[in-house]
């Protein structure tokens, strides 16, 4: 069953922080301030664990952030659809990885069942179902059967702690979910699926659901 997203309207005045994180030094500036680069590290260290030679698909991938914490020995491919982002992407990376700027629902992956590992961080939460299993399609399709996705989300838990209940309450992302409610929609695309639970991935109060999705 697909469990309903916790939707999380802003008010009007979340815009003004919006439109300023579209702007690539200034996410990367408030990406790095909230601790957002030790857990991209930690995330590729511990989960994503790239080897030589790994193609990897990056989901929404921003600016290119994660591109930074993994090896230069594997084939990287990301998608978002700021083009600001792409370009600051292109533009710092080079050659180091192909950078695309589509809408993560409309990607035109050509190279099904190629990615050794697929990435959706910070992703999830901004989608509503019906887009979380379309995307969840994708990335199994975009997988070799020996494949993972590995997804990082903010995540209301209970008895969470009022700062970071409110510091997830203001998150870019409407759909923000239980950890149920990610575990259930991927499980309906996936057969196995880990989930894992962080509090410490940021410098600030703040819970992650961090899912691994295998074929």
């Amino acid at each position: 069953m697909v469990v309903n997203s916790q939707n999380n309207r802003k008010h009007n005045s979340s815009s003004g922080i919006e439109s300023i994180l579209q702007i690539p030094s200034m996410y990367s500036f408030f990406r790095r301030l909230v601790g957002g680069n030790q857990a991209a590290l930690r995330l590729v260290k511990d989960y994503v664990c790239p080897f030589t030679g790994a193609k990897i698909l990056d989901v929404g991938c921003g600016p290119g952030s994660m591109l930074e914490f993994l090896p230069h020995d594997i084939q990287y491919v990301g998608y978002d659809m700021n083009p600001g982002y792409i370009a600051s992407a292109k533009k710092k990376y080079l050659d180091r990885g192909k950078f695309y700027c589509e809408e993560v629902l409309k990607m035109s992956v050509s190279d099904h069942a190629s990615f050794d590992i697929v990435m959706a961080v910070g992703l999830l939460h901004h989608l509503n179902d019906q887009e979380v299993l379309e995307l969840l399609q994708i990335a199994k399709k975009s997988l070799k059967p020996s494949g993972f996705l590995i997804t990082c989300d903010p995540v209301y838990i209970l008895n969470q702690s009022y700062i970071a209940k409110f510091l997830i309450s203001m998150d870019r992302g409407n759909f923000v979910r239980d950890s149920e409610g990610y575990v259930t929609l991927a499980r309906s695309v996936f057969s196995s699926v880990d989930s894992l639970i962080c509090y410490d991935l940021l410098k600030i109060p703040y819970t992650n659901c961090i899912l691994k999705c295998l074929i």
